[in-house]
């Protein structure tokens, strides 16, 4: 989204990538 910060924006990629990563 346009208007999400860009330390938020950094954290929700961080957070998505943890997610796809295999337990």
């Amino acid at each position: 989204p346009e208007n999400v910060p860009e330390g938020a924006h950094v954290q929700w990629e961080i957070e998505l990538l943890d997610f796809k990563k295999p337990k």
